[in-house]
């Protein structure tokens, strides 16, 4: 989930999105391009993009780079990553930064590879869906931003948005 509001204007037109979602996603068994295109809009409103701040993930899906390592089997070239020890309230703790900003392509198989990744593990779509947006962070951290409601919410709105295309 997006420490930043997401840019407010489209980096891409709905029509280039569905094209990349279309020929990018691999696994449409598991999640459909349409979730795919909801999940962009939500995350980056079609901007390809690195978080700014506090965050670290990138692309249009929001992908974390420390969870780089687990899709290095599908075979994506994905740039590598640094990790940087950094102070936050008086807390120390590393954070993972992708070397290199994501292709188009890269980042659409990134989130379609993810997904089914979390698939492999948790089976249900809800609780992927829940494992991408963050739940279980959220619920043990009373101070995540977006709440467990908010994030609950949104992926209500992927799924509503899914629904109606």
């Amino acid at each position: 989930m997006a420490y930043n509001p997401p840019p407010k204007l489209p980096g891409k037109s709905f029509a280039d999105m569905y094209e990349l979602t279309f020929l990018g996603n691999r696994y449409k068994e598991d999640f459909s391009d349409h979730l795919l295109l909801a999940i962009f809009w939500e995350e980056t409103c079609f901007n390809n993009v690195a978080q700014t701040g506090k965050g670290t993930a990138v692309g249009f899906g929001q992908v974390e780079p420390s969870e780089f390592w687990k899709l290095k089997p599908y075979g994506l070239g994905l740039p590598a990553t640094k990790k940087v020890v950094v102070t936050e309230n008086n807390q120390q703790f590393t954070k993972t930064y992708a070397t290199a900003p994501l292709s188009d392509a890269q980042a659409i198989l990134a989130t379609s590879c993810t997904l089914h990744c979390l698939r492999q593990h948790f089976r249900s779509r809800e609780a992927v869906c829940g494992a991408y947006a963050g739940l279980s962070y959220a619920k043990s951290n009373k101070l995540a931003s977006p709440s467990y409601e908010e994030r609950l919410a949104i992926i209500q709105n992927w799924k509503n948005c899914e629904s109606q295309l």
